[in-house]
């Protein structure tokens, strides 16, 4: 080990060789396991509760192990970020995720798997008696690639579509105001139905979005 290599942790200040960056803070492995950090490195919470939760826990024990107040302000912050940004909650789907704002929502899609789920989608909806045309531009539109931010103002209404002979037996559909590549509907959200919670969770953002899309066209 080369003494030179080596550097300080910003919250223990140990000097150490292995380190994990957060914004631009530096803490080794010791202060990370800490800090549970595995369970919020990726900052996807189901709600403003959890995230939350989660902040205070991190600020607690960023606190007793002795942390300087100004990093301990730093890690606060990166969760105060997303309630500042109007969070209100995520779900996930298949090899996609939801994010719910005051003002938008995100629909993120995790590229790795963007083609599986664009087969998976295609054999569905070549399927349904409803799609006379289709095409690998409107299913690209359908499920576009990396994270995408919507504006409730540019839709009509959203609804939650579900069908045990899918291979996905969750679709959220958007009605989009002025989408060519539409037909009548966008669908931007797969998901699979099965498990209790899981329905929760979409059954409520569904409800969510549709009262945000409400709100924007009477504004």
């Amino acid at each position: 080990m080369n003494i030179g290599d080596m550097v300080t942790c910003n919250g223990c200040h140990r000097l150490v060789l292995n380190t994990t960056k957060i914004k631009g803070m530096i803490f080794c492995q010791r202060c990370i396991t800490q800090l549970k950090f595995n369970r919020w490195k990726k900052f996807i919470f189901s709600s403003v509760d959890e995230l939350k939760m989660m902040r205070d826990d991190v600020e607690k024990v960023s606190q007793e192990l002795g942390f300087p107040k100004q990093i301990t302000m730093n890690l606060v912050r990166l969760f105060d970020d997303y309630l500042d940004q109007g969070f209100i909650q995520s779900v996930g789907g298949a090899a996609q995720q939801m994010f719910i704002y005051k003002d938008y929502f995100e629909i993120k899609t995790d590229d790795f798997f963007r083609k599986t789920l664009m087969d998976t989608v295609s054999g569905m909806l070549q399927k349904d008696s409803k799609i006379d045309v289709f095409n690998s531009n409107m299913l690209s539109k359908m499920i576009p690639q990396g994270t995408i931010r919507y504006e409730y103002k540019d839709y009509e209404s959203v609804k939650l579509s579900t069908g045990r002979n899918r291979p996905l037996n969750c679709v959220v559909v958007f009605k989009n105001k002025n989408d060519p590549y539409s037909l009548d509907n966008v669908y931007f959200f797969f998901a699979h139905y099965d498990l209790p919670e899981v329905k929760e969770r979409i059954n409520n953002a569904v409800k969510v979005i549709q009262e945000h899309i409400q709100m924007s066209n009477k504004a």
